[in-house]
């Protein structure tokens, strides 16, 4: 491993590739939210904007498939508004919730960030 020092901040090789990899992240993210603006506002259904919005955010992400669900107090369950990349899935994709789950989904007041397993 090469070290060198960057303002008093120990550096190695393999991190610089990351802060490159960040700022492309960075630039398609930004990218994609100034596209979703005027896509939420254009005149047309819901399903329409759902999937150029799943587009949009799979792009965004690098992902290579995502689904979009809508939540349904009765009965209470998640069905899918839009869906890419899976290849088989069913139209529309039902996920039945338990009261709990309706419980978490209805008292959550923001977004909820996610950590890494190892």
């Amino acid at each position: 491993m090469v070290l060198s020092t960057c303002s008093g901040i120990c550096c190695s090789r393999e991190w610089v590739a990351a802060p490159k990899e960040n700022f492309r992240q960075l630039l398609r993210t930004v990218e994609t939210l100034s596209d979703l603006g005027p896509e939420m506002t254009v005149q047309r259904d819901f399903a329409q904007t759902a999937q150029t919005m799943l587009s949009a955010l799979l792009h965004a992400t690098g992902a290579r498939e995502g689904v979009l669900f809508v939540f349904v107090e009765k009965p209470a369950m998640l069905s899918s508004v839009a869906a890419q990349g899976f290849a088989l899935i069913p139209e529309p994709s039902i996920i039945p919730l338990l009261p709990r789950h309706v419980h978490a989904l209805s008292s959550t007041q923001g977004a909820v960030l996610l950590a890494k397993t190892s």
